[in-house]
């Protein structure tokens, strides 16, 4: 399965994927009453990778001052090179299209920055958005008798996480287009004449019920619980490099969106371990159809002697499955008191099918599109639940 798929942010939810895995187990109120859940932490996930940018800055032994580079455009259809010279700077750039080869170096001083993007020339940088943090709420109410002989409580919960990652190479940017006809490189000295920004978002927003129903079993409660949920999952990713000396730029940009929809089934449990204190458990399973739409786009741009070169292309894909998702949980409740609840808890969440943007890298690569791989998200947190007036 390929790992070319999404690292940090701060979120509002209850895990990065799976939401509903962290939900309140038990209820501090009376049938009849309503309770409420507020919980905040840290979470991590083992997520893909995207492809960014291509080339690297280095450190060279220079005369302070001086300054070279040399750009190169190879083609089957379309090619431009040019550079700008200014005291103690340099910016070259070169875009080909048709089996695009390119290749761009600058020197200035004790930097310089190399750009190669072709047949040869593939090594790409990747970034991935893997860790942040979560909050999130849930209400509850505690029927006065079973609804249809079964259900003891429903909860309702609305609830979102975001993850973002950056990073800035300046000095060299290498792409090649969404439709991998064309590639760009563009490097310069100092590496602050070319600004190059990279970033990566991953935000799910989830919305869902649980149907519960508790048993005792001696001094534990055990309950079981059927889990209907929809997720909203976006992934974007963003490159962009401009360098004002040359009038040249490069950006290419990717928008994953998916509708999921699906039900879990899950047992939860709750025991005592002496005065205020309880042991908690969970464990979840379930099943999902995940709808997926993404839009790729790039842009660039390098002047020449014979006009400017400009190439912009577009690309969507779709695609639709079904995957699974399993959770588990465990930690320990203390009672503030009759109707109040504080915990401390660690959660697992999986999903066998996440989307993600592949972006070509390689001359022999398809255009962009859309990959799926699992997503494996770690939770470490604090739940406060109390029953309301």
């Amino acid at each position: 399965m390929p790992r070319n798929v999404p690292k940090t942010g701060v979120v509002l939810c209850l895990s990065l994927v799976s939401a509903s895995a962290q939900a309140e187990i038990g209820s501090p109120t009376k049938p009849g009453g309503v309770y409420v859940s507020v919980e905040g932490g840290y979470h991590n996930a083992d997520a893909p990778t995207v492809s960014t940018t291509q080339g690297e800055t280095t450190v060279i032994n220079g005369t302070p001052g001086a300054v070279s580079g040399a750009a190169s455009a190879n083609a089957t259809t379309a090619a431009a090179a040019n550079v700008a010279v200014a005291p103690g700077r340099v910016v070259l750039g070169a875009m080909a299209v048709g089996n695009p080869r390119v290749e761009a170096t600058a020197a200035s001083g004790t930097e310089s920055a190399t750009v190669r993007v072709g047949p040869l020339f593939d090594a790409s940088r990747f970034l991935a958005v893997d860790d942040g943090g979560y909050v999130g709420g849930t209400v509850g109410y505690s029927f006065t008798a079973p609804l249809l002989g079964v259900v003891s409580r429903i909860e309702a919960y609305a609830s979102r996480t975001g993850s973002d990652a950056d990073q800035s190479p300046n000095g060299a940017l290498g792409l090649r287009s969404v439709d991998n006809v064309a590639a760009i490189a563009i490097a310069a000295a100092p590496v602050e004449d070319l600004q190059v920004d990279v970033t990566q978002d991953l935000t799910l927003t989830e919305f869902g019920l649980r149907l519960k129903s508790d048993q005792k079993i001696g001094g534990a409660t055990v309950t079981l619980g059927a889990e209907p949920f929809y997720i909203r999952y976006d992934q974007s990713t963003r490159t962009s490099g401009v360098a004002d000396l040359l009038d040249a730029s490069g950006s290419r940009s990717s928008d994953v969106e998916s509708d999921i929809f699906g039900v879990q089934v899950a047992v939860e449990g709750a025991a005592p371990l002496g005065g205020p204190f309880s042991i908690l458990g969970r464990a979840s399973a379930g099943l999902y159809n995940i709808d997926t739409d993404a839009e790729f786009s790039s842009s660039f741009v390098v002047p020449s002697l014979f006009g400017t070169g400009i190439y912009d292309a577009h690309v969507a894909d779709s695609d639709t499955r079904t995957g699974y998702r399993l959770g588990a949980e465990a930690g320990v409740r203390y009672a503030l008191s009759g109707t109040a609840w504080l915990s401390v808890t660690g959660a697992v969440d999986y999903l066998s099918e996440t989307p993600t943007a592949v972006l070509p890298t390689a001359a022999a690569d398809a255009p962009a599109s859309i990959a799926f791989d699992d997503l494996l998200d770690w939770r470490a947190g604090a739940r406060l639940t109390f029953a309301t007036p």
